[in-house]
């Protein structure tokens, strides 16, 4: 797998984190209108909200433990902690966005 799929990769995990973070007001008022019209329940509404607060959960865990394309250690995660906004890698220090080795890198877009 190149540089460039794994970067792919991790665009698609922060966007679905930001998707899941951005929607739940809007997401999980308008499921449970629904729900509450179809089965009359109140419950709806609990059930909706913890489904979508394990799905923001997974999300977040999935893009904080993201594997960097260089030396396969997570990108963000340290033993001493995490650096969500890291623009390298926290072991290697692989600027974010590279798209080789060395001191040359490419914005990939």
């Amino acid at each position: 797998m190149t540089y460039e799929d794994k970067w792919k990769d991790y665009k698609l995990r922060r966007l679905t984190f930001l998707v899941i973070f951005v929607s739940y007001v809007p997401g999980a008022l308008f499921i449970d209108f629904q729900l509450q019209k179809l089965f009359s329940s109140e419950a709806s509404f609990y059930i909706v909200v913890i489904i979508w607060m394990i799905a923001f959960a997974i999300s977040g865990l999935r893009l904080t433990y993201w594997r960097c394309p260089r030396c396969g250690k997570f990108y963000f995660v340290k033993w001493v902690g995490v650096n969500q906004v890291a623009r390298k890698c926290v072991h290697c220090g692989l600027p974010k966005w590279a798209s080789k080795d060395g001191n040359g890198f490419c914005i990939i877009g």
